[in-house]
């Protein structure tokens, strides 16, 4: 036999196999129009691995239409209608044009080569076992596999993929220009948005036999998951082409591995599927994977776990995730989930159990939940610890600043409703109170200073090491307790004489005065002295004011009134 001839069998034969690829893929057969059927289209997917030349092939029953010179290529789809303007209008899609017109009451497609072989035929009808919902439904009719056979009714869905586009109150469906790669019996459990040029999640892992749904949100978009691009993929998948339409993909994973897929047309939009690697929590204690090093970096970054302990506080994030959970021993983490509130109402003394990864954001340590459960309800806190500093071995701790607070600044205090710092200060060191939106406190004028303080230990610090700009958050406006004009240490009153005064005043009935500092009615402070018993009120404006005296026995407060002729 020559060569000639050889060459001559296998390119019949790889003729013969890539027409063989071609399958009849989806039907729109009987939309919900009035009159003609203008969405009525035949679409066609190359399930081969190479280019196809459409070149003279036809379908010569049911309508009629010869193609043109085109290629398809592998994992690609062409779509044939019978009006390519409505077509542009509901499907957003370009396609090409058919004459005559699909039976409503079903009836056989044939594509035939240029020698008028069969490639492909699909009877359809409109009885079961084809799906119901094709006939004057509004929705197309679907192959779940491209690699099933397209002649059993029982292979085809109707379509699931929403144009919101409604026409005699039947809202259209269909994925004409978008290959379908669906189950037939298994409903979707994980759901992933593609839109902003990104997917989300991003990354997600799934038991084996799973079905991921992705729904295109906005934009042009496509799923591409073939070995071709990721040759370490257990399994090829996509829906072909880039699309803009509002369309949805469903794939159950049958394999397990490491599945990578992207975008074709937006660089860096990718996502991973992991699947048949479940995901385990260790069950550890909060001070066990809340340690930092010697920059504040958590030393448990990306660890799973599962953490449990009391709510305290409010959440700080509609919509999702962001409060304190703390144990018996006052130990705690903050909370996160940017997305989802995961369909917990956070409630102050609730005992969870929360399963997720350590995260830290601003040198703040956390949990990022994945899961959590209520083990019971209606919890005491615990026994805010006393502090005088604010230090990372209390972070997301319940402290209290016992010593009398005043503002540094009362002007800081917006009350408007937004999140806003405050300055504080005893003194002798100053602390940042952060008001979140989110609080009560936030939308109230200023409490009367001076006042204790009562809240969780938080930080915003954006530079490494992660060890400065801690916060103290109180959690609603009992946190801030304000002192009355006067008070008793160990049995001893401050009196101040003479009391009204003009020029200075004497501290009467303490001894071992330590430190004296004086706070407007606003409470600011605006005046301050050591080791003195006198009072010196002569550059001070008219009004009340508040004395903050330390002492030998402990602190004292007392109000004096200066008067000016």
């Amino acid at each position: 036999m020559s060569k000639r001839l050889y060459s001559l069998i296998a390119f019949l034969c790889f003729a013969l196999f890539a027409n063989a690829q071609l399958v009849i893929n989806e039907i729109m057969y009987n939309p919900p129009e009035t009159g003609e059927d203008s969405l009525e289209f035949i679409e066609i997917l190359n399930a081969g691995n190479a280019p196809v030349s459409l070149n003279g092939m036809k379908f010569n029953a049911g309508v009629t239409f010869t193609f043109p010179e085109m290629t398809i290529g592998a994992g690609n789809v062409v779509v044939v209608a019978k009006d390519t303007a409505a077509m542009r209008l509901i499907f957003n899609i370009s396609s090409l044009q058919f004459s005559g017109a699909l039976s409503n009451s079903g009836e056989g497609i044939v594509l035939a080569d240029a020698q008028d072989n069969v490639l492909d035929e699909v009877i359809y009808d409109d009885a079961a076992p084809w799906p119901l919902e094709a006939d004057e439904g509004g929705a197309s009719l679907v192959l779940c596999d491209p690699t099933t056979n397209n002649a059993d009714g029982a292979n085809w869905i109707a379509a699931r993929n929403v144009t919101g586009k409604i026409i005699n109150g039947k809202e259209v469906k269909g994925s004409p220009g978008i290959a379908n790669a669906i189950s037939c019996t298994a409903i979707p459990s994980v759901f992933i948005d593609a839109m902003n040029f990104s997917f989300n999640p991003k990354d997600i892992t799934i038991d084996v036999g799973t079905t991921v749904r992705w729904t295109n949100k906005g934009g042009t978009h496509n799923i591409n998951g073939n070995q071709t691009v990721f040759p370490a993929n257990p399994a090829s998948f996509g829906n072909g082409s880039a699309s803009s339409a509002a369309w949805t993909y469903d794939f159950t994973f049958t394999k397990a591995g490491l599945y990578q897929y992207q975008c074709d047309v937006h660089a860096g939009m990718n996502g991973t599927v992991t699947v048949g690697i479940v995901k385990q929590y260790p069950s550890y204690s909060i001070p066990v994977v809340s340690t930092v090093d010697q920059q504040g970096v958590a030393d448990s970054l990306g660890v799973s776990c599962e953490l449990t302990g009391t709510v305290h506080g409010i959440n700080l994030r509609p919509g999702g995730l962001q409060f304190v959970l703390i144990d018996g021993q006052n130990n705690g983490i903050g909370v996160f989930n940017g997305t989802s509130d995961l369909g917990y109402t956070v409630r102050e003394g609730d005992e969870l159990s929360i399963k997720g990864s350590i995260d830290q954001y601003y040198g703040l340590t956390q949990i990022v939940a994945d899961e959590l459960s209520i083990k019971s309800t209606g919890n005491a806190t615990v026994t805010p610890k006393s502090v005088s500093i604010l230090e990372e071995s209390d972070e997301s701790s319940l402290v209290i600043i016992s010593a009398l607070l005043n503002y540094v600044n009362v002007a800081e205090w917006k009350g408007d409703g937004t999140s806003f710092n405050v300055n504080v200060t005893d003194g002798v060191s100053t602390f940042l109170l952060r008001i979140d939106n989110d609080c009560d406190l936030s939308s109230m004028p200023a409490p009367s200073a001076p006042f204790s303080l009562t809240g969780l230990i938080g930080q915003f610090d954006a530079e490494s090491p992660y060890d400065e700009e801690y916060q103290i958050l109180p959690r609603y406006a009992a946190d801030i307790d304000p002192f009355s004009s006067t008070s008793e240490a160990d049995g001893l009153t401050a009196t101040i004489y003479p009391n009204p005064a003009t020029e200075a005043a004497l501290i009467n009935g303490l001894t071992g005065i330590k430190e004296v500092i004086l706070t407007s009615m606003a409470g600011e402070q605006v005046w301050r002295s050591v080791n003195t018993d006198i009072i010196k009120l002569d550059l001070l404006a008219q009004g009340i004011y508040f004395a903050r005296i330390v002492h030998s026995k402990g602190v004292s407060v007392a109000s004096i009134v200066v008067q000016r002729p």
